[in-house]
């Protein structure tokens, strides 16, 4: 009697082990090398370097461990702040001026970049002073001169970024009226010749000064600069192309 208890008592024991380890096959699934060694990367990040570490880190909203959840991760450890920002940036694409950056240091990555990816391979760049000095020291981009010119100025030659940017900055300072217009501008362009927006509108990428003419005419036509949008500029710009056609096909005729 004494042995059958034992014996059921394991059975018991076992079945509830094998429970609890589907349970937590389930909540935590296994993840590949490469999936953990984002993840790795990811909390690399939100530790900072010795530098960075924070005496008091925040820990991460539980909006922030739903939205990680949902996506598949959940480690068996608190997180803070910084950290779950890394992970959630495994899922977001890479902004402008990263993939800007890596473009400048001619560093191979699929077009799908992630932001916590980017991220990681500008941290190991800038950890060497030369090549912060590099990026401090590149040329002036077209995006900067053209927000000088808009705020009125004329960009000298052989300007280096961060000088061209602190004119723009001195410029915003007396005017800030027309800054807040240019800041609207800088990310309209973007918006504008997005890879996706050319596809929808089936279009080749909009130039700075055929923007500016469609950006104008579309002021001159009565629309306020916060109003435009990137569905505005090329709705613009088939109508001015129509119009150029029917003025073509017209001049053909009295020809």
């Amino acid at each position: 009697m004494f042995i059958k208890e034992v014996t059921l008592l394991l059975v018991f024991a076992v079945i509830i082990i094998f429970i609890r380890h589907k349970r937590r096959l389930r909540e935590n699934p296994p993840k590949d090398d490469d999936s953990q060694q984002h993840i790795d990367m990811a909390l690399s990040l939100g530790q900072g370097s010795e530098g960075e570490i924070d005496p008091d880190p925040k820990p991460a909203s539980n909006e922030t461990l739903a939205a990680l959840e949902a996506r598949g991760i959940k480690l068996d450890r608190a997180l803070t702040e910084r950290e779950a920002d890394h992970l959630l940036g495994l899922f977001e694409p890479a902004g402008h001026r990263q993939l800007e950056i890596l473009k400048h240091f001619k560093i191979p990555c699929p077009p799908e970049i992630n932001k916590t990816e980017a991220n990681y391979h500008i941290q190991t760049l800038f950890s060497d002073p030369a090549n912060v000095d590099e990026w401090n020291q590149r040329p002036a981009t077209s995006k900067v001169k053209q927000g000088i010119l808009f705020m009125g100025g004329q960009p000298k030659p052989h300007l280096t970024q961060v000088e061209a940017q602190s004119m723009l900055v001195d410029y915003g300072m007396e005017n800030p009226h027309r800054f807040l217009e240019w800041k609207h501008i800088d990310k309209l362009f973007l918006t504008v010749n997005d890879a996706d927006t050319l596809d929808h509108y089936n279009t080749r990428k909009i130039t700075w000064k055929r923007f500016f003419q469609l950006y104008d005419a579309l002021k001159r036509s009565g629309f306020a600069a916060s109003d435009i949008s990137a569905d505005s500029i090329h709705w613009q710009a088939k109508r001015s192309d129509l119009e150029q056609k029917s003025a073509s096909d017209q001049d053909d005729c009295a020809a």
